[in-house]
C-alpha cells in the first residue's frame, strides 16, 4: 500500500509509513524530535552528527551497519545532549533500526551509504 501511495520510494529500504488521513502536511521538525523523545523512552540510543560514510544490510542478524565518515576530530559537542557524561561518537554503530533524519541530503545519503542513485533530487 505504501509503494503505491509513493511509488518513487525505495522499495528495499522503505518499511513502513504513517498515514494521516485529513493531514496534507506534517513538520518533519516535529515528527522527528517526537520520534526521538519516544525511542529515548524505549531506551533508544540517539547520536547526532553521525554522517555516514557507508552502510550496510545483514539480513541474518536484521543489523545494519553504518560506518562514520572520518573528520579531523571528534569532540563531546556533538553528541545528542551535549552531557559531560555522553561518549565520544563511534566510528560504526550496528542497530536493527535506523532513522534517517537527513532531510535535504536524503538523496544524497542513498547515493553515498546505500550505493544507489535516487530517481528524485531533494529540493528546498
Amino acid at each position: 500500500e505504501l509503494l503505491q501511495c509513493e511509488p518513487q520510494l525505495n522499495q528495499e529500504a522503505a518499511q513502513g509509513a504513517v498515514h494521516i488521513p485529513g493531514e496534507i502536511v506534517v513538520d518533519p521538525w516535529l515528527y522527528s524530535i517526537s520520534l526521538a523523545v519516544q525511542a529515548r523512552e524505549f531506551g533508544a540510543t540517539i547520536y547526532t552528527n553521525f554522517e555516514v560514510s557507508a552502510c550496510t544490510w545483514d539480513a541474518g542478524q536484521s543489523t545494519w551497519t553504518l560506518v562514520r565518515k572520518e573528520k579531523e576530530a571528534t569532540t563531546k559537542s556533538e553528541s545528542s545532549n551535549n552531557s559531560p557524561n555522553q561518549p565520544i561518537l563511534p566510528s560504526s554503530l550496528r542497530a536493527r533500526v535506523v532513522v534517517s533524519a537527513t532531510g535535504l541530503w536524503a538523496d544524497t545519503f542513498q547515493q553515498q551509504a546505500l550505493g544507489s542513485i535516487a530517481p528524485w533530487t531533494a529540493q528546498p
